[in-house]
């Protein structure tokens, strides 16, 4: 029995993550409040207990906890090391552009299937933005939007697959329906990262290889051993993340005092903490009975394919669980064509990217001590715009 129409539920949970964080209090603290709230208003105060017993209690959540935190110790020594300097430098200049370099690292390297992976592309953008005189809002920025902009339709994509799966349709037929939202991001972000800086020198190839070798480690590792995530999920990605860290202790004969300075860092424990109530979120809306939403959307195609994908994905930081619960209530009402079935994945992504939730965007605003609210002001209306243009494109132009 519902104690709060799980609708309102959502509702609230949004407005009181929004007042949190005008408040400025530290992002861990308002996911852990918004996280009480919204389950004891949806399923009362057993229902927070299981759903946090259930987090507490499965081994993906250490998986995924440990492994975030290992690769924000990582990304840490990047930087205070100056080795992010190094590989930021022979970046742009094996690419011969800042801006190719700020947008592009990001977008390679969020095809990984690393949770964390925002902080291995972070010392990356630092750099490279430094060098073109942008600043940490705009970092930011580039970070967490340039590395969505390939994942969008990376075939791979979990995601994606998902979407697939419960529409019918070909994760080809898919692809080919995105790409014009993706061209879109991609093109609306560069007047904020647009430099006239040249970049000079050639690159240095050794340098290039050994601070490039800890993050090309980690994607060959986590690529290798994907087939043990089947059975234990995240295993692969704290393997990879352990043997990233023990080659750049090694190829930087980092000393103790330097790994214990890095890892007593506080941003790492804090991001930590995150990935555990991201999970947490997940493990709730798993064991949430959302059936009262149907009735209370209808058949409204603007309801169904983009303000419920949206609550959803904003709320719990995952851009499956947008697509997981819109699309059969899609089926149900209004039908499934390869429009809907995109539109509901464009809004529950882009809004996921804007999530307080988002690994990617906590990591990387704990990463650049930046405020999340300033990060929103060139977040928000770019998301917004982006899923304009994709209601426009698929329920007008395309219909």
């Amino acid at each position: 029995m519902f104690l709060v129409n799980t609708a309102i539920s959502l509702l609230i949970a949004l407005v009181l993550t929004g007042l949190l964080l005008v408040l400025k209090i530290p992002v861990y603290i308002v996911l852990a409040v918004t996280f009480i709230v919204f389950s004891t208003l949806t399923g009362g105060f057993m229902f927070t207990v299981i759903a946090l017993f259930n987090t507490m209690f499965t081994i993906e959540t250490w998986f995924l906890v440990i492994s975030v935190a290992i690769i924000a110790w990582l990304a840490m020594l990047y930087k205070s090391s100056g080795v992010a300097v190094i590989l930021g430098n022979e970046i742009s200049k094996a690419l011969r552009s800042s801006v190719l370099a700020i947008t592009i690292s990001p977008g390679i390297l969020g095809l990984l299937p690393i949770p964390g992976g925002a902080l291995m592309s972070a010392p990356i953008v630092d750099t490279v933005g430094s060098l073109s005189g942008i600043s940490r809002e705009i970092k930011v920025f580039a970070n967490v939007w340039y590395r969505h902009v390939t994942v969008f339709v990376y075939p791979l994509a979990s995601m994606l697959i998902i979407t697939s799966t419960l529409s019918g349709y070909s994760i080809s037929e898919l692809v080919v329906s995105l790409i014009p939202i993706s061209l879109i991001m991609f093109i609306i972000g560069l007047p904020l990262v647009w430099s006239r800086v040249k970049v000079q020198g050639n690159v240095d190839i050794a340098a290039l290889f050994k601070s490039f070798t800890p993050i090309l480690i980690a994607a060959v590792i986590v690529v290798a051993l994907s087939p043990l995530d089947i059975q234990y999920p995240r295993l692969p990605t704290l393997i990879s993340a352990i043997l990233a860290l023990v080659a750049f202790s090694a190829l930087n004969s980092m000393s103790k005092r330097e790994l214990l300075a890095s890892i007593l860092d506080r941003r790492a424990w804090e991001i930590s903490a995150v990935a555990f109530e991201a999970v947490a979120f997940r493990t709730l809306l798993k064991l949430l009975d959302v059936s009262d939403l149907a009735n209370t959307l209808g058949s409204s195609v603007v309801a169904i394919c983009v303000v419920l994908p949206a609550l959803l994905s904003l709320i719990s930081g995952y851009p499956s669980a947008g697509v997981v619960i819109s699309l059969p209530i899609a089926t149900r009402t209004i039908g499934v064509s390869l429009q809907v079935a995109s539109l509901i994945y464009t809004s529950a992504f882009l809004t996921y990217l804007v999530s307080p939730v988002h690994l990617c965007l906590i990591y990387t605003l704990q990463y650049f001590k930046e405020r999340i609210l300033s990060a929103y002001k060139l977040l928000l209306p770019l998301t917004l715009g982006a899923l304009v243009f994709a209601y426009t494109w698929y329920a007008i132009i395309v219909s």
